[in-house]
């Protein structure tokens, strides 16, 4: 924390959190490339059930 005003802090990942961009990485990549289907499935789930609250 530095004594500024307003108050500022900085933050940064620790070697566990390090370990996760991997993971992570993967996991953004696997959505950009299935991101048409994904959005073609819930459209497609959309249209199948209108009446239904969960968005």
């Amino acid at each position: 924390m530095y004594t500024t005003v307003p108050a500022q802090v900085e933050y940064a990942l620790t070697p566990m959190g390090h370990s996760l961009t991997f993971v992570l990485g993967a996991v953004v990549d696997w959505a950009a490339e299935h991101r048409d289907d994904v959005m073609v499935s819930r459209t497609r789930w959309d249209a199948d059930n209108p009446d239904s609250t969960v968005r």
